[in-house]
């Protein structure tokens, strides 16, 4: 009966979004003082994440912090229909060949426009990568048309490749600062996404905040914690 409790507990605790008062996100306590605003939504982990660089990796303590870090070319409705993200539209002049018409004014976290460039480097990068790269076999070619638009070609027809596009870890990152960052990149990482990276207490806590101009506008929670609960679970 106990160690029915303990799974129980942990399954709870694994999945709870706790809203905690505003203050410090990186401070230890959670809680604020009483009646300030609430604008920290805290989300328990069962594990710490391993890498915030979106193709080290594809677990999912990892995968669940950085889709709020960045975003991807496509994303799956509720019925797994993929829908237009930072692609807002695309076409397929053949069965091997995708155009995608990228949205305008998009911003990297550290100000900078996202161009067709920066998509280009972030597929040919996921190839390279053993994590990643299997879920983009069979993409032979990225060319960049202009600022705002992108060529894939495939070496036969791919009827998944519009849902491999959406998967978390294909995210678009930044050429200049992905580069500049080097193998610093998972410890710093710089996206698209709705929330920007502050910290991250190793086997504790990860602290995003909202990033200001964000495409598809300002999220009205400021400040987003992933907390590892493990070692809280060992202490009980």
């Amino acid at each position: 009966m106990k160690k029915k409790f303990w799974l129980l507990l942990a399954m709870v605790l694994s999945v709870l979004f706790l809203v905690a008062c505003g203050g410090d996100p990186d401070k230890k306590s959670d809680s604020g003082a009483a009646g300030g605003k609430r604008d920290t939504l805290v989300v328990a982990q069962g594990a710490d994440a391993k890498s915030l660089d979106p193709h080290a990796s594809n677990d999912n303590p990892s995968s669940r912090v950085r889709r709020q870090i960045f975003d991807t070319l496509m994303e799956l409705d509720d019925d797994g229909v993929p829908q237009p993200m930072l692609a807002e539209s695309w076409e397929k002049p053949d069965d091997k060949t995708i155009i995608f018409h990228l949205r305008k004014g998009v911003k990297f976290h550290n100000g900078d426009e996202m161009k067709a460039s920066d998509v280009k480097f972030s597929l040919e990068r996921a190839l390279t990568k053993p994590e990643v790269s299997h879920i983009l076999a069979g993409i032979n070619g990225v060319e960049v048309i202009d600022d705002y638009t992108v060529k894939v070609t495939t070496e036969k027809p791919m009827a998944a490749i519009l849902n491999n596009l959406s998967h978390t870890t294909i995210a678009i990152l930044s050429e200049k600062a992905t580069t500049e960052a080097g193998d610093k990149f998972g410890q710093n990482p710089i996206g698209t996404g709705p929330y920007k990276f502050v910290s991250w207490q190793s086997g504790d806590r990860i602290t995003l905040e909202a990033f200001p101009d964000y495409w598809k506008g300002e999220t009205p929670v400021k400040y987003l914690v992933f907390r590892n609960i493990v070692k809280k679970l060992i202490e009980l």
